[in-house]
């Protein structure tokens, strides 16, 4: 029996669909339990979680569920977790029964580039990076002034316990040569690298796009760091004649409706994956300005023969 622990399982990103896609290949030749503290079954229907995987969903206050998911651990006989969120959790869990954890990572600590625990004391001898960073910086300095005394001394405790979650770990798989350096830089771990392979649901697309429509296409999780309003704006200022279709959910979604939400830029929530693959297809040309290490959507859009702007 093969656990993974995934701390919320309730939005549709990039990480949501390696756990699955991750999952889903597992269960091929093992029984595979996720184990979470929240559940979405409409996401799992999004994501076609395989029938054969079981969802364990551990209920309760947070020191109630520790106690709960290292019970069952030990009940189900766990001799290794492996962990794709919750390292604090995880640390707590070990502490408790000591079960082995692998910390299968699918971007890199720092990757939003707005992480506050930058501000932590044991990051800072780093933090002028970040600070001087022509994206992060100015966000990061807003950022600093919010940060009362309270918050920083929590950021500073959960900053040290990933700390030792990461020292802890048994083992620590990263997508990209990049993120094997920084668990290095930050961490003072090894890492080994496995990027991601492209989803069995592009792959069974592969081949000539559609005719085009008159569109330009991003899709992906609607917050802060996929920088979706530089992408609306250099889109308006360039007076570019087709249409801009933004497919995704999260956190901005209402802002950029309110925002840029016109004829000419079309803001949708997420579709399922067939949907998106012909969105994908019909495009003129795909849009992403993430800042990834390991970009997927970049792939998955060439695996269906679109061509793709991308930005750093």
């Amino acid at each position: 029996m093969n656990f993974i622990f995934y701390k919320s399982l309730t939005k549709l990103g990039g990480a949501e669909v390696f756990l699955v896609e991750f999952a889903n290949e597992l269960v091929k030749n093992e029984k595979v339990t996720i184990v979470c503290y929240e559940y979405d079954s409409r996401l799992g229907n999004q994501l076609k979680i395989d029938k054969n995987i079981s969802i364990k969903i551990i209920n309760g206050h947070w020191i109630h569920r520790i106690y709960r998911t290292s019970s069952s651990l030990l009940q189900n006989r766990c001799n290794c977790l492996l962990v794709h969120s919750g390292f604090i959790d995880v640390l707590f869990i070990n502490l408790l029964i000591k079960v082995p954890y692998v910390l299968w990572l699918h971007q890199p600590y720092f990757n939003t580039l707005l992480h506050n625990k930058i501000f932590a004391l044991i990051y800072k001898r780093h933090l002028s990076k970040f600070l001087s960073d022509e994206f992060s910086g100015p966000i990061l300095k807003d950022l600093a002034k919010k940060i009362n005394l309270s918050k920083k001394i929590k950021l500073n405790i959960s900053a040290v316990l990933e700390f030792l979650c990461f020292k802890r770990a048994k083992d620590i798989i990263v997508l990209s040569e990049y993120s094997q350096k920084e668990k290095e830089l930050y961490f003072k771990v090894k890492s080994r690298v496995l990027p991601a392979a492209i989803s069995n649901t592009f792959l069974k697309h592969l081949g000539k796009p559609n005719n085009h429509k008159n569109y330009i296409l991003f899709f992906g999780r609607l917050i802060k760091q996929k920088r979706i309003e530089l992408v609306c704006e250099s889109y308006l200022s360039a007076g570019i004649s087709e249409d801009l279709y933004i497919i995704g959910d999260g956190p901005m979604f209402e802002l950029l409706r309110s925002r840029y939400n016109s004829p000419k830029i079309k803001i949708f929530r997420d579709c399922d994956f067939d949907d998106l693959i012909t969105h994908i297809k019909e495009s003129k040309f795909v849009i992403t300005l993430d800042w990834a290490d390991f970009n997927l959507t970049v792939y998955e859009s060439i695996t269906l023969g679109k061509r793709v702007i991308y930005g750093d």
